[in-house]
């Protein structure tokens, strides 16, 4: 807390505290800083749901994410699993809240299911690493609300491996970076998977019920590029920018009006803003 200087006002471990969890791989505050979601990647048991049995480490890292709330003191509210909690799922790798803590977004990059759309079957677990986002929402109590998949669903897609909520908590944006579609720019067709890991961006909003509204590429889609490695939703969830880590181009500045195909630097990087 800063009030005249920082100082450190808690030191805050899981409620299962084990070798190898990586308790702390991704973390969100609400916007009070009252709400506190931290990500545990490593995390093994084979719970489900909210609040389940931690003492069964059976499903190696299929991940943990722990809410502690601070009312005149932090404590842990909840320990949340996935639906369908599975080893290496890696439940946890990324965390977002809504402003005012009651809803959260939760990926896990290593989830297998072949499912797409929204809240589709978990069972089949023939695509590996193709990656699913979980939303929960805290009414009196953590539930999960929703399971998201891309609607191109492909092994090694690692679709979560970047998240972002609006203020709001109703819009959702997701990167993929193993996503191999050929198409550029918003709503391309997603068949053609000839460009290995080009990376892609899914938006999704919540009126009602959840649904996909947005499957965003880069205006200069290249292979390796890792487009989707970072995202990030302004408040209000209008505007988005992603990060492609490994993209290419020699270009300098802003919409320089170079040639953005010139791929002479090499993991030099690039930010798209949409």
């Amino acid at each position: 807390s800063n009030n005249s200087g920082w100082t450190q006002t808690a030191y805050i471990k899981a409620s299962n505290t084990d070798d190898n969890d990586n308790f702390g791989i991704n973390v969100s505050l609400s916007s009070d800083g009252n709400t506190l979601a931290v990500g545990a990647t490593g995390e093994d048991s084979n719970a489900t749901g909210i609040n389940g049995n931690q003492a069964n480490n059976s499903a190696s890292s299929s991940g943990a994410v722990y809410v502690f709330s601070n009312n005149s003191g932090w404590t842990q509210t909840a320990y949340i699993k996935a639906s369908n909690t599975d080893a290496n799922d890696i439940f946890g790798g990324n965390v977002s809240l809504s402003s005012d803590g009651n809803t959260l977004a939760v990926s896990a990059a290593g989830e297998a299911s072949n499912a797409t759309g929204i809240n589709g079957n978990q069972a089949n677990n023939s695509l590996n690493y193709s990656g699913a986002v979980y939303v929960f929402s805290n009414n009196s109590g953590w539930t999960q609300t929703t399971y998201i998949k891309a609607s191109n669903t492909d092994s090694s897609d690692i679709f979560g491996i970047s998240i972002s909520l609006s203020s709001d908590g109703d819009a959702l944006a997701v990167g993929a970076t193993g996503e191999d579609g050929n198409a550029k720019a918003i709503g391309g067709t997603q068949g053609d998977n000839s460009v290995g890991f080009s990376g892609a961006v899914y938006v999704f909003n919540n009126s009602g019920g959840w649904a996909q509204t947005a499957y965003i590429k880069a205006s200069n889609t290249d292979a390796s590029d890792n487009f989707g490695v970072s995202v990030n939703l302004a408040d209000d969830g209008n505007t988005l920018a992603v990060g492609a880590d490994s993209e290419d181009s020699s270009v300098t500045g802003i919409d320089a009006g170079g040639n953005q195909t010139d791929n002479s630097a090499t993991d030099s990087g690039a930010v798209y803003l949409y």
